[in-house]
């Protein structure tokens, strides 16, 4: 069999463009991103339904403009990584929600609250000083303040579980919980006295007869 000069040449496969690679990382990257943000704000959009369908249509369109890219190996397990990756980290975190971090929590208070030690969380308040020195003055109360947006899911669910414990403790020592009690005084206080600072410095309006 004689083979013509066409067949015994084979042109080699040219690969796809780096801006198609580009495009199907990023469109990777924003379907993940849009799935977890169903659960946790990831974008923060105002109007979440708009925006979802709109980040949704933008990972499709770079998935498909880069699908090209999907027979080679390596191009593969890059766009794999990157969809599983957020979604696997997300389960994780739902899971550490409940076990085993919050219980241990639960079970340091308990040891705290047996050595007579009782601590409590308090957001970033103005009135968080003046709240930190009622509860220890008091009720015996110890504080600390919590972390805010840099508190990682771990601390938070350890927290909860920690807080939890404390405050039934607090309640079933004194009937009440004694520590929204003085919170809400306080904060009431404060919004009274920084309203009566704005009234003061408000310019006073000459009367016209």
């Amino acid at each position: 069999m004689v083979l013509t000069e066409s067949e015994h040449i084979q042109p080699m496969s040219k690969r796809p463009s780096f801006v198609r690679l580009a495009l199907l990382i990023v469109g990777s990257l924003l379907f993940s991103l849009s799935v977890v943000n169903i659960f946790i704000p990831v974008f923060g959009f105002p109007r979440p339904l708009f925006w979802m369908g709109f980040i949704f249509a933008l990972a499709g369109g770079g998935i498909y403009y880069g699908r090209e890219w999907l027979a080679v190996r390596a191009a593969r397990i890059t766009v794999k990584t990157i969809i599983y990756a957020p979604l696997l980290a997300f389960l994780f975190g739902i899971v550490l929600l409940f076990v085993p971090v919050q219980p241990l929590g639960r079970i340091a208070a308990h040891r705290d609250i047996a050595s007579g030690i009782y601590k409590v969380i308090i957001p970033v308040t103005p009135w968080r000083d003046e709240l930190t020195q009622v509860l220890k003055d008091q009720y015996g109360v110890t504080t600390r303040l919590s972390g805010g947006s840099l508190t990682t899911i771990f601390q938070s669910t350890y927290n909860s579980g920690y807080q939890s414990v404390v405050l039934t403790a607090l309640k079933d020592k004194y009937g009440r919980d004694v520590v929204k009690e003085r919170t809400e005084e306080l904060e009431a206080e404060w919004k009274r006295e920084f309203e009566t600072k704005n009234n003061k410095m408000k310019p006073k309006r000459p009367n016209r007869e």
